[in-house]
């Protein structure tokens, strides 16, 4: 302890007669420049390393691209940042006087971050996330990146979003920055993370066509307090009920092959690679596609291992398995969860024949009439992330996190996306037509199916549910 407090208080008079005084004035960090002999003007020079309370900023354990762990930084390249690229963000007139002070972009003026209070740095975040970026300047840290263009488009809309929509997370008491529970944000920092977007819980980006409860984890961790958005009101279906179908995520790509052994009541993979958290064995499309209905639905979890030991629950019969069909190639999978009955409405049942004008004739898509569309729409490879990296759909494609005035869960309000009652039926409906077209910004679809190229304005029925 003695050493801990004599070290602390050395490296604190090193700093000050150094020339990084909190003080304003002649001895304060910003009074020196590049040719004040004996003075510490670099950033890097005191943040290379943690410092009292505050950690390492820069270097191969910092928050930048020197740390090669780091998928996102608010500075583009792999260096870390100048002095000058510190200083856009950074109030420094009272270095070192125990708070974190940033600027405004718009007007300059001081910023006072309260780490208990993360909302204290919302209008920092949101002065640069607008309509005239920092003031003016769409590049303000001069390091190739542009607000509101190329991969950063979206920047200059957040604060629109954030501040005057009638839906997002705003209204659910969030704020930029936080550790991806309730009443904080999503945010980690104003620097970088290991996540992409500088996330505190990961997102995957681009989205593989499999589907991994990991992949989702910041939108997961956070809807658990939120039983309507939870996963499993989401993506579940009622157990053996007409839902509960293979149609979701796949990729023909890299499929999986597998082989079973009714004996050992084992499957073990001979080709591609398990990578869903649980999938329902019994409910696969195989290359012969014969006797599936002699298999039970059990759910496997967990997957890491080649070889799996097929197990049953109490009133499951020991699965059924034709020995002589070798090898099965997996292309897709039933949903991962089993629920009393499916909750998300954005659900469909198609192909009926009751001649309703939002009864659409599914014949132009695989699958069975009846769908939870979450569940089917994840990670199809027909999504543009950030408006220009090729992806799986993920939940970003067609909800706006910072806010929208569809009320139709987040929605992104170029969907057109509605709901509609004709008598006992409950039906959605999606028009993005001109002026959007779902193959524009924001939505990157890579085909628009739902757009007037293809089908025009397509619907779901999803009252009565007939599960």
């Amino acid at each position: 302890m003695k050493v801990s407090i004599l070290w602390s208080t050395f490296l604190l008079i090193s700093i000050t007669f150094s020339g990084c005084s909190p003080d304003e004035g002649p001895d304060s960090i910003t009074s020196h420049t590049s040719d004040a002999a004996g003075s510490l003007t670099e950033c890097t020079d005191c943040h290379l390393v943690a410092t009292a309370t505050r950690r390492q900023i820069v270097g191969a354990q910092g928050d930048f691209g020197a740390n090669t762990g780091n998928r996102s930084h608010h500075i583009a390249g792999s260096a870390d940042p100048t002095t000058a690229q510190c200083e856009v963000c950074h109030d420094q007139t009272s270095h070192m006087s125990g708070v974190v002070r940033l600027k405004n972009a718009d007007t300059g003026a001081s910023i006072i971050y309260n780490p208990l209070d993360p909302s204290t740095l919302e209008p920092f975040c949101l002065s640069c996330h607008d309509a005239d970026g920092a003031s003016g300047n769409d590049s303000p840290f001069s390091d190739g990146a542009t607000i509101g263009a190329g991969l950063y488009r979206d920047g200059k809309r957040i604060d629109v979003a954030w501040n005057t929509k009638t839906y997002g997370h705003a209204t659910k008491g969030l704020t930029c920055l936080g550790n991806g529970s309730n009443n904080t944000g999503c945010h980690t920092n104003g620097h970088g993370s290991v996540n992409v977007g500088i996330l505190s819980l990961n997102m995957t980006f681009p989205q593989p066509d499999r589907y991994k409860e990991s992949d989702y984890e910041l939108c997961f961790n956070c809807h658990t307090t939120y039983p309507a958005a939870a996963k499993e009101a989401i993506l579940g279906v009622m157990r053996g009920g007409n839902y509960d179908y293979p149609y979701g995520p796949r990729r023909s790509s890299d499929p999986t092959t597998i082989t079973f052994d009714d004996t050992a009541n084992t499957i073990t993979r001979v080709s591609g690679s398990f990578l869903t958290d649980s999938f329902n064995v019994g409910n696969w499309v195989n290359t012969n596609a014969t006797d599936v209905a002699n298999q039970g639905p059990l759910l496997i979890t967990n997957i890491t291992a080649a070889v799996l030991t097929i197990t049953t629950t109490a009133g499951d019969d020991p699965p059924l398995i034709d020995t002589t069909e070798t090898n099965k190639t997996v292309t897709s999978y039933s949903p991962p969860y089993y629920i009393s009955s499916i909750q998300t409405l954005f659900r469909d049942k198609t192909g009926q024949g009751s001649l309703k004008p939002y009864d659409d004739d599914n014949a132009w898509w695989y699958g069975p009439p009846k769908m939870n569309l979450h569940w089917f729409h994840l990670g199809i490879w027909t999504w543009n992330y950030r408006d220009s990296i090729a992806s799986g759909i993920s939940c970003t494609a067609c909800h706006n996190v910072h806010g929208t005035n569809s009320p139709w869960g987040m929605t992104h309000e170029e969907l057109g996306y509605q709901h509609n009652t004709a008598g006992a039926d409950q039906y959605g409906t999606m028009s993005s037509q001109s002026p959007y077209t779902a193959y524009l910004f924001p939505l990157n679809c890579t085909i628009a199916c739902h757009d007037g190229d293809y089908w025009g304005t397509t619907s779901n029925w999803f009252v009565p549910a007939d599960e």
